[in-house]
């Protein structure tokens, strides 16, 4: 389950594409009242190793705005320099 970005609450997939050896679900949220949406790319890996990683903090789900933003300010950080 995926949980909406603005509210928590479930999404529900409304397309799905291959992509990248992997699939890209596009997801709203099901509450009416939200108007929250989320991408995701979803890969095969162990998932027995990938529990393990999360648990021990090797891992973490980042959502894609978070690392535009994170990209964005090393721009400007680097170019400050």
């Amino acid at each position: 389950m995926i949980a909406c970005p603005l509210c928590g609450r479930t999404t529900s997939v409304t397309e799905t594409r291959p992509a990248g050896g992997g699939l890209r679900r596009r997801r709203k949220c099901t509450d009416i009242s939200c108007a929250g949406r989320v991408t995701t790319v979803e890969v095969t890996v162990d998932q027995f190793q990938r529990a393990a990683d999360l648990a021990e903090g090797r891992a973490v789900i980042v959502p894609r705005k978070v690392i535009v933003q994170l990209k964005k300010l090393l721009v400007s950080l680097v170019g400050a320099s």
